[in-house]
């Protein structure tokens, strides 16, 4: 004897997997899927980035960049190193990265390695209202 034919099993309620959430009880002022099990509520966003960053905390994320790519972010990077309520904790990764970066450009160039002291050392700033970029007859480029 055979089964009778029940049809397909109701589709599985979506469910947060931090808050719990449904579509049909969603977080209070709303909320929508950001993934199959992740709403956007902004407490679930953050605990759910805090467990994949700890999951994740020793995987490698290998970038590669062209050299003025390089220069840039490290002059980024040394900028926002200057900013005087940088976190401790992130002014020590960016040391780092810059640390990093600046090694590989040494690699590469003696000349790029003084490059990265010299934005490493605060005399060599340019004033705010200055461009800091020399066009090839020696004259700063305008905005």
């Amino acid at each position: 004897m055979s089964e009778p034919d029940t049809g397909p099993p109701p589709p599985a309620i979506k469910r947060c997997r931090v808050c719990g959430c449904t579509d049909t009880t969603p977080c209070p002022g709303g909320c929508s899927w950001v993934l199959d099990d992740l709403c956007s509520n902004q407490r679930c966003l953050f605990q759910a980035q805090v467990a994949e960053m700890e999951k994740h905390a020793d995987a490698r994320v290998p970038i590669e960049f062209d050299v003025l790519t390089a220069i840039q972010c490290v002059a980024a990077l040394q900028l926002a190193l200057r900013h005087p309520r940088i976190p401790q904790t992130a002014g020590t990764t960016s040391r780092i990265i810059v640390d990093a970066i600046g090694n590989r450009l040494r690699q590469i160039s003696p000349l790029f390695g003084i490059l990265i002291d010299m934005g490493n050392d605060a005399k060599f700033d340019s004033p705010a209202d200055e461009s800091a970029i020399l066009r090839p007859d020696g004259r700063r480029a305008r905005g």
